[in-house]
């Protein structure tokens, strides 16, 4: 038979185990609590757009409903992000510009305070109509305050300024994108695309004028995703950019992590990998398709990993989120 202090010793060895169970919880509960906080004091609000010394940047949080981490076992869906690593990514953009950029952090309900004459409640609509609306407000809200969208998925590993100054200054341009990897239908031509994910102009630019006014012929006459699948409103971006004059200017794609030091695209498969990339030394920053993770069964875990998991994956987005949020 098992003797007493056996027992004891066992039994002290599980609540220690339980303990620091209950330890390791609570830290990472209050790790993603201070990225709550963080995007809380970001998000829009009546002090948001009071500081114009500095150019606006617009980091958009989609709070679409999940059931990626229950509040409760009666309770499986919410409309929280639930995407920890997105949180580390928006700590990053803050840290790296805040100095000199106004961020500010919109959702759907956003757009009726920053357009006046905006009525739609875009989270209401179903999809693809919710994203097409969401396009065009953002362009609206880009056109009337000027500065650049970056996504919530972006990796900033320094400050974006020289890089939106240069695209925009010093090119003679008052409108740009970035260059992404190619995903809709001109993939089949084409590896790389401009994509109004990361995008910029100027205040009142005429160029975003003309592109709002062909986002809204859009809207108005396709409910569909033929939209999406050919990528219609990036295709009016690629014909500024060919233009003779060209209309617009493009952020390299090897600036912002889409394109590799030789020009071969990076991929979900690799970022989520363990083997190096090959970035630009002088590289801003590293895009992270979110869409991809949340979409392919192969990569839906990385979503649901809490802070302290992201940071310490071996994986190329975990080193660089380290990277950056180690500074």
């Amino acid at each position: 038979m098992l003797s007493v202090k056996l027992v004891l010793f066992y039994l002290v060895i599980i609540v220690a185990g339980v303990a620091y169970g209950r330890y390791k919880k609570s830290q990472e509960g209050n790790n993603i609590s201070d990225d709550y906080n963080l995007v809380k004091k970001y998000l829009l609000n009546d002090k948001s757009l009071t500081d114009t010394r500095k150019p606006f940047m617009w980091v958009f949080i989609d709070y679409q409903v999940n059931a990626r981490n229950w509040s409760s076992w009666g309770s499986r869906n919410s409309t929280h992000l639930n995407q920890p690593y997105m949180y580390l990514c928006i700590r990053s953009i803050v840290e790296q510009c805040g100095g000199s950029f106004n961020v500010v952090l919109v959702d759907d309900a956003a757009f009726g305070r920053l357009l006046p004459t905006w009525t739609i409640k875009v989270q209401n609509l179903p999809f693809p109509l919710k994203q097409h609306l969401r396009d065009l407000a953002m362009a609206k809200v880009l056109h009337k305050y000027g500065g650049l969208t970056v996504p919530a998925s972006f990796i900033c590993l320094r400050d974006l300024k020289p890089a939106f100054n240069n695209v925009l200054k010093r090119a003679g341009k008052t409108m740009f994108a970035g260059e992404f990897v190619a995903r809709n239908s001109a993939a089949a031509a084409v590896s790389f695309f401009p994509d109004s994910k990361l995008m910029g102009c100027t205040k009142e630019s005429a160029v975003m004028q003309q592109y709002i006014g062909y986002l809204e012929q859009l809207v108005s006459a396709d409910y569909t995703n033929e939209y999406e699948f050919l990528g219609q409103n990036d295709r009016w971006l690629y014909k500024q950019l060919v233009a003779k004059p060209p209309q617009m200017s493009m952020l390299c794609g090897s600036l912002i992590g889409t394109k590799t030091v030789d020009g071969k695209p990076v991929v979900i498969e690799q970022l989520l990998g363990e083997e190096d990339v090959d970035f630009a030394r002088g590289a801003y920053g590293i895009y992270i398709p979110e869409d991809q993770i949340l979409n392919r069964l192969a990569y839906q875990w990385f979503a649901r990993l809490s802070p302290r998991q992201v940071l310490t994956s071996n994986t190329v987005v975990g080193k660089y989120l380290l990277l950056s949020n180690d500074r």
